[in-house]
């Protein structure tokens, strides 16, 4: 229907229509040339914006943050799973996904490293470089003649030239790559040019909280280039500053007639050396000065003077609150202010419990964001490789990442199991085993009582009243233990 139309007068659309009707409206994302023009900033556009990234990384505040998350996930144990209801075909293909884990140039975690660089740039392209397993040619340990992943480069962020969508602007069919664009770029890969066209299902296309299918995804540091330019800013002038105060603030006397504006040639020159002089002491470049002695014959004083003048009084801010407030706003954009927990001999174990476990949060948005990827894309493209179907696949996942406080999980088994909040059963006593990192029951044994001869009362007192104290039976004093109560 047109826009003007009444919608009383639209008759509704049957389901099959609603099917095949075609995509309609556009994502509105700014995309001129295959250029991403969708930031207030140009410092945060491509391809300035990964040298804008890059800078950022260098300061400590923010590196820190980067690197919480970074080697949080390198701790992460990565498993192949199967598919429900898998019979014995998908079981050896889901095995083959696993040995091709453990089957390319580099280390599965090497590659896991590379595409955390969503973090930093938003956006990662890995290329798919596939392999024959054969072992008569050493690039695999097996011979099964299958098609598994060689390896999955990525390709630097600053070399993306631009994005190529189909007809209608609404599919990525592709990159361009710009070798030139890097640095010290080389063209032996491409000697006939520096551009290189990649078709995207020749790459795997990570992307950090991609808004209107940006393919740039959406870099945590844009959030935080406000408070990282104010940061570096207020650290430059504080660091000038204490130049200036152990050393004095240049200054130079010359002769009015220097500096007017109908000075001679010579005279401005002369004005002119004198303000590079100035500049180069507040630069430290100036290792000395050789000065003009010349006295004024109607003054009889030195014409040019040069001197070091101190500054009065003391700084005006706390440099010192006003930096930590900045730091502060970084590592809270990245959920890790918990870096800051006894920096300032404030907080307390449950706050950085609870910190923690944000970060935990943030962490595992990234993984799922990777996983996604991995088991949308590469999974399924090497079953197609291979002529097997595609519809059911097996997926990589991670294991829990998150250091489990056996205080904690001790103090829950007691004040549960205590008062009869939780039955002792199987699954529980085989949850714990694994918490502990001990071989699990037998399914089939009968249920293990974890302490047979429970004596606790760690209950009693919440017979007669709650825990405000009206209770009588203390039994042996648990519920008055603070660790012990509700």
């Amino acid at each position: 229907m047109s826009i003007n139309q009444n919608p009383t007068d639209v008759k509704l659309l049957s389901d099959a229509a609603r099917v095949v009707m075609p995509e309609i409206g556009s994502n509105g994302l700014a995309n001129p040339m295959g250029l991403i023009r969708d930031d207030f900033y140009t410092e945060l556009e491509y391809p300035l914006a990964a040298k804008t990234f890059k800078n950022m990384t260098y300061h400590p505040t923010v590196s820190s943050a980067i690197t919480v998350i970074e080697d949080t996930i390198r701790r992460v144990k990565w498993k192949v799973e199967l598919p429900e209801d898998a019979d014995d075909t998908m079981k050896e293909r889901t095995k083959f996904i696993e040995s091709c884990m453990h089957d390319m140039d580099r280390p599965w975690s090497d590659y896991i490293q590379e595409f955390l660089s969503i973090i930093i740039y938003g956006f990662s392209i890995n290329e798919k470089v596939w392999k024959r397993r054969k072992r008569k040619n050493q690039k695999s340990k097996f011979d099964d003649g299958l098609f598994g992943w060689k390896k999955l480069p990525a390709r630097n962020q600053a070399s993306i030239k631009r994005w190529v969508w189909d007809e209608d602007g609404r599919d990525l069919i592709g990159v361009v790559q710009d070798i030139s664009l890097v640095k010290g770029g080389s063209l032996r890969y491409n000697p006939s040019g520096s551009l290189v066209g990649i078709p995207s299902n020749k790459f795997l296309h990570f992307r950090h909280n991609a808004q209107l299918d940006n393919p740039e995804g959406n870099s945590p540091l844009k959030q935080v280039f406000i408070p990282w330019s104010y940061l570096t800013t207020i650290e430059e002038y504080e660091a000038v500053g204490i130049s200036r105060d152990m050393n004095g603030m240049p200054m130079i006397k010359l002769p009015p007639e220097y500096m007017s504006a109908n000075a001679s040639e010579d005279k401005k020159a002369v004005f002119e050396y004198m303000k590079t002089v100035i500049r180069n002491i507040n630069a430290n470049e100036q290792s000395g000065l050789v000065f003009p002695k010349f006295v004024d014959p109607d003054t009889k004083a030195d014409a040019f003077e040069f001197e070091l003048v101190g500054t009065q009084g003391s700084k005006s801010y706390d440099t010192d609150a006003i930096i930590r407030r900045y730091e502060q706003k970084i590592l809270m954009t990245f959920l890790a202010d918990v870096l800051l927990l006894g920096h300032s001999n404030v907080g307390s174990n449950a706050l950085a419990s609870e910190k923690s476990s944000l970060l935990a949060v943030k962490v595992d948005s990234i993984l799922t964001q990777i996983t996604d990827v991995i088991n949308k894309d590469l999974i399924p493209h090497t079953f197609r490789m291979n002529g097997w179907d595609d519809a059911i696949t097996p997926t990589i996942s991670n294991e829990s990442f998150e250091d489990t406080s056996l205080d904690e999980v001790g103090k829950l088994v007691q004040r549960a199991v205590s008062v009869g909040a939780m039955e002792v059963d199987k699954n529980l006593s085989n949850k714990l085993r694994s918490l502990i990192e001990v071989p699990t029951a037998n399914p089939d044994e009968p249920i293990d009582i974890i302490n047979p001869n429970n004596n606790s009362k760690g209950g009693e007192g919440m017979k007669e009243g709650d825990p405000s104290g009206t209770g009588k039976a203390q039994g042996n004093n648990s519920a008055t233990n603070s660790d012990n109560a509700s």
